[in-house]
């Protein structure tokens, strides 16, 4: 079966940054399955893709330096709401995370095609 973007997001990692990171993992994988993302083809692609849907849903670019807060991801608490930008950055633990899920889902996508 051929992995697609959404299949990334299907177990979230077990650390997060700020306590409006999974409600970002969360509107991230509805968006993946509403609009039948693909896989990306390359790391590079993957890596684009993520922080353009990452803007699209915050308002913010992943480039941030600081934690932002996004209202709809506040669901009560003093820090909730709060989107921490370096875990979704390349060396970020949420980054790292969903890399891997990405290199493997590719090897399944490419094992599949190499069978058919």
């Amino acid at each position: 079966m051929k992995r697609i973007f959404a299949d990334l997001l299907a177990i979230p990692p077990p650390t997060w940054g700020a306590r409006g990171d999974p409600y970002l993992w969360e509107g991230l994988r509805s968006y993946a399955i509403e609009n039948n993302l693909p896989l990306p083809d390359s790391i590079e692609s993957f890596v684009e893709l993520l922080h353009g849907l990452i803007e699209e849903l915050t308002g913010y670019s992943i480039l941030e330096r600081d934690c932002f807060f996004v209202e709809k991801y506040a669901h009560g608490g003093m820090s909730s709401g709060y989107v921490e930008p370096s875990v979704w950055r390349e060396g970020g633990n949420v980054f790292e995370y969903i890399q891997q899920c990405f290199i493997r889902a590719s090897m399944v996508n490419e094992l599949s095609g190499e069978l058919k």
